[in-house]
C-alpha cells in the first residue's frame, strides 16, 4: 500500500470514537483511498472483508 496516513495510533488510553469510553487500541490503523491495493507483510488468512459495527475496517 502506498502510505497515506495513520488514522489511529497504538494507544492504551484512547477514547473510543463510537462508545465514547476509554478503551485500549492495540493496533495501528492506516488510511488510504478506497480501492488502494494492500500488500501483506506476512502470511496469514483473511477472516473478514467489509464494514463491521459502523467502522470501515
Amino acid at each position: 500500500m502506498e502510505f497515506s496516513y495513520i488514522s489511529s495510533k497504538y494507544n492504551l488510553n484512547r477514547k473510543h470514537p463510537v462508545l465514547n469510553k476509554i478503551r485500549a487500541h492495540t493496533g495501528v490503523d492506516y488510511a488510504a483511498p478506497k480501492g488502494t491495493p494492500i500488500i501483506s507483510t506476512s502470511s496469514g488468512t483473511v477472516s473478514f472483508i467489509g464494514n463491521k459495527g459502523g467502522m470501515e475496517n
